[in-house]
């Protein structure tokens, strides 16, 4: 008779004990500059149209924005004197503006007069008319005016 003995063996890994450990943090600090930025833009007013001697224009009302600026400035009106390719011309004064329900003023040459804070989010309304003196030449009259912003 033959007997079948069977063996197991046994395989026994010891494993090191590692004590547990909180893992490490660590912290920094980061910086950025965002640099200020401001511009300007004004619609644009085309025509005031045709007028007699004496006679005050319609109002035209411009909005004036930054479009790209992240911070308020201050915004100054100016312009030049009413020209037509020759003399005499027709003073900057002939052109008055103002803002919200204000008291028109006439415009001056640079450096010109404060309008206010123009906001960086929020355009600003500007009226604009023209008196035309009593005695003024006729003729097509252009002038140039500049809106600037200071930041």
């Amino acid at each position: 008779m033959r007997k079948i003995i069977a063996t197991l063996s046994a395989v026994i890994t010891l494993l090191s004990i590692v004590p547990l450990v909180t893992p490490g943090t660590s912290s920094l600090t980061a910086s950025a500059s965002v640099a200020s930025m401001c511009d300007v833009s004004a619609s644009s007013i085309t025509d005031f149209g045709q007028l007699n001697p004496g006679a005050t224009s319609s109002i035209r009302t411009t909005s004036v924005s930054q479009p790209n600026g992240n911070i308020d400035g201050g915004l100054t009106i100016y312009g030049q004197d009413w020209n037509f390719g020759g003399s005499p011309t027709m003073s900057v004064g002939a052109t008055q503006w103002r803002t919200g329900s204000d008291t028109f003023a006439s415009l001056l040459i640079s450096p010109g007069v404060s309008v206010g804070t123009l906001s960086h989010t929020t355009p600003t309304s500007v009226d604009l008319q023209v008196v035309v003196p009593a005695h003024q030449t006729a003729a097509a009259y252009t002038q140039t005016i500049t809106f600037q912003v200071t930041c």
